[in-house]
């Protein structure tokens, strides 16, 4: 739920035995497409990427769930909940170059994000379109 108490826009369970990125941006980008500037939509869409990945990747292994709504402001923002336990890290590049830039992507685009407690989610707000 929204902190409106309304329903998101988009809320999905995937399955983490295959790779959902390609099912994911197909319904960001069908429920988006013609409420949001074409640069906000393609952040979106690959923030939402990103983090799907990542909890593909690093989760447990168990379903998670996606989430992504518009906010009053029209910004779009949303969850990606692995249900894990494990905390998350930006990772040190230079110390590991092989390590994902998933995470540094998810900074450089999003508004604002982070990490909620210790369930696996992880929270972004995109970035408002210039005008």
């Amino acid at each position: 739920m929204t902190p409106s108490g309304r329903a998101p826009a988009l809320e999905l369970m995937l399955d983490p035995s295959r790779d959902q990125t390609r099912i994911v941006r197909a319904a960001v980008r069908s429920v988006f497409l013609d409420s949001l500037p074409a640069v906000t939509l393609q952040d979106l869409l690959t923030i939402v990427s990103e983090l799907v990945s990542n909890a593909q990747n690093y989760g447990p292994g168990l379903p998670f769930r996606v989430s992504v709504d518009v906010d009053e402001d029209g910004r779009p923002g949303g969850e990606v909940q692995d249900f894990g336990r494990s905390a998350f890290a930006m990772p040190d590049h230079d110390a590991d170059p092989d390590g994902g830039l998933g995470l540094q992507i998810v900074d450089a685009l999003a508004e604002e994000w982070g990490i909620s407690g210790h369930d696996g989610l992880v929270w972004f707000r995109a970035r408002p379109a210039e005008d």
